[in-house]
């Protein structure tokens, strides 16, 4: 008999194509994820072991399960729920989402399997109804954490590990395959030499090529923390003893959490246990630790106040692979099967991103006054379009690097009042009012859309410290646009995306979270006042393009700094902008504004 899925499936929008999928002529769901193997065709690549079920209709997958060898790497790629097709993940599946607050210490969490249940005559993990497994005592472990309501959340190791150890997929690759304290080993691998004396109340790491500034917290952790040490160091040691090269038997190694003390965590999946369980199959969301302040540089920063002097060697990125952020090919062939050439250009992928949940680290990153080296000569570009994500070994086999890592967002609050407010409030009124307004939501790229009150905004990102525009440095003021705080560069401002359904037409706006600053008044008293920014409204020619055109929003609305009328000539559709000016008959804030958008894409509400 098929298994039913009972949930949405959201588009996912251009993913690599993974050989190791071998999709053929099926379409395929991931369901599980079942050990590490090693690879034998490239050592620096370890594998994970997937279980597939084949798409037998929309909601309905086969009772049988097929298995695939794919990179430990590429598990960000495909989570739990994803839907591949010619060895792309198409879509997702998007179970029930709920927030657990659970404590990292002795008793608090443990490790299951349905294996080690049965074995001590335990009651398995969870129904396997809700979720079954090929086996009735399946091996994979699962992490269980206690929740107050007396129930359990239950998350496989693989899915804790992939979403919850660095933001590298480089990192995680590496913590599979080195040993510590060996030549090139952990720590070495991850960390250059800090040359400044230690100071108490102060964590200082210097993070080698190829690690993300995400990465920066674990990594201060696996330097200064013996809990999170003693962790580290067993999970390579237990692959080692548990793989058997021979019978090509996987390793399931118990990989929990890697500091201690309370924690968050925004999963979807399953509940159970008349709801006081949870079956946790996607970590979408997650808390940082608190702790000693981190001081973040970087091997060859580039972000030095001053330039290299005359006389400086040129040896600053030397031999550093060419990025194509402007060359990205059609399709992309991810392989774990070969290695990357040395020199080859790399190719930054994102896995689907993390929504980190309250109090953020505190986290500074240096800046040299005086730039030691000037740039080398960096290694030789390709032009292909097949990447490896591992490192890279020999030459000329047409093989560039993917650099994988999972972007950070914090999810931005609504002011109470102001024009994002008021312009929610007014779409909201507008369905209210007019009988063909049938449909008013907000998006956001991780939880898509909803049609709830309260809205979510879609946090902008800040520019890494290495990041250019056409060749040329990245302003400070374009720097500092994207931060709420621009003096204390925290709290990333949010965009309010809205979509609202009018005889069967999709009208989308677009409004930038504003900073607050106090001018003064007339009579000498001190207001606080909302900068001035417009509106964007669209409409767009087919709504495949959404996805596409919603992050070349995200992303170059930092670079015009909120100007958004310099963005409406690339959208691939029908777009312009709107000012916020009330007019005396508003009986409610923005009305005006809202009807004056829909009129400048030619909608006129009944």
């Amino acid at each position: 008999m098929p298994i039913t899925l009972d949930c949405v499936f959201r588009r996912i929008n251009a993913t690599p194509r993974i050989d190791a999928l071998k999709c053929g002529d099926k379409t395929l769901l991931v369901w599980w994820y079942c050990g590490i193997l090693k690879n034998k065709n490239d050592q620096h690549q370890p594998l994970a072991k997937i279980a597939v079920r084949a798409q037998v209709s929309d909601n309905e997958f086969s009772d049988t399960v097929e298995y695939r060898d794919v990179a430990v790497e590429h598990l960000g790629q495909l989570r739990i729920g994803s839907v591949c097709k010619n060895n792309r993940v198409i879509s997702r599946a998007e179970f029930k989402e709920q927030e657990f607050n659970v404590l990292h210490e002795r008793g608090a969490f443990w490790f299951t399997s349905f294996h080690s249940a049965a074995h001590k005559r335990f009651s398995p993990p969870y129904p396997q109804s809700i979720h079954p497994l090929q086996f009735n005592r399946d091996k994979n472990w699962m992490i269980g954490f206690k929740l107050s309501a007396g129930g359990v959340l239950l998350i496989p190791t693989l899915e804790y590990f992939t979403r919850n150890y660095g933001r590298s997929g480089k990192l995680r690759r590496y913590l599979t395959t080195h040993q510590w304290g060996v030549p090139d080993g952990i720590p070495s691998a991850f960390f250059d030499p800090v040359d400044q004396p230690e100071e108490p109340g102060k964590w200082k790491v210097n993070l080698k090529k190829g690690f993300y500034n995400g990465d920066t917290i674990f990594l201060a952790h696996l330097k200064y923390d013996a809990y999170t040490q003693k962790i580290v160091k067993l999970i390579y040691s237990e692959i080692e003893v548990q793989y058997q090269d021979g019978r090509q038997i996987p390793a399931f190694p118990k990989i929990g959490p890697w500091f201690l003390g309370a924690a968050k965590l925004l999963v979807r999946g399953i509940p159970f246990n008349g709801g006081k369980s949870f079956l946790g199959l996607q970590i979408i969301g997650l808390s940082e630790p608190g702790g000693t302040e981190i001081e973040r540089l970087r091997e060859n920063r580039s972000n030095a106040a001053n330039p290299a002097g005359p006389e400086a060697e040129g040896s600053a990125w030397t031999g550093i692979p060419v990025r194509r952020p402007n060359q990205r090919p059609e399709i992309i062939d991810l392989t774990a099967h070969e290695s990357p050439d040395h020199g080859s250009a790399t190719l930054e992928l994102e896995d689907s991103e993390i929504i980190i949940l309250g109090t953020r680290r505190q986290v500074k990153s240096l800046r040299d006054d005086q730039a030691k080296d000037k740039a080398g000569a960096s290694g030789e570009s390709g032009d292909g379009d097949t990447f490896s994500s591992g490192d890279p070994c020999g030459s000329g086999k047409g093989i560039d690097q993917a650099s994988i890592h999972t972007p950070e967002i914090t999810q931005p609050e609504m002011e109470s009042e102001g024009a994002l407010r008021d312009i929610w409030n007014a779409a909201l009124h507008l369905k209210k009012t007019y009988k063909d307004v049938t449909r008013v939501e907000w998006y956001t790229s991780s939880k898509g859309f909803h049609e709830n009150d309260e809205p979510q905004l879609m946090a902008l990102s800040h520019y890494a410290d290495d990041d250019t525009f056409q060749g040329a440095p990245i302003p400070t003021s374009t720097r500092r646009w994207p931060f709420l705080d621009p003096d204390k560069l925290s709290k990333m401002r949010g965009l309010l995306v809205i979509r609202i359904r009018i005889n069967s037409k999709n009208i989308y706006i677009i409004e930038i979270q504003r900073r607050v600053k106090k001018v003064l008044e007339a009579n000498g008293r001190a207001k606080e006042k909302e900068e001035a920014l417009r509106g964007l409204v669209f409409t767009l020619d087919s709504q495949d393009g959404f996805i596409k055109w919603i992050q070349t929003v995200r992303s170059h609305v930092r670079r015009v700094e909120g100007r958004v009328h310099k963005l409406t000539t690339f959208c691939p559709g029908e777009a312009d902008v709107f000012k916020h000016t009330a007019a005396s008959s508003d009986g409610i804030p923005c009305w005006a504004a809202l009807h004056n958008a829909l009129r400048k894409v030619g909608v006129v509400p009944n």
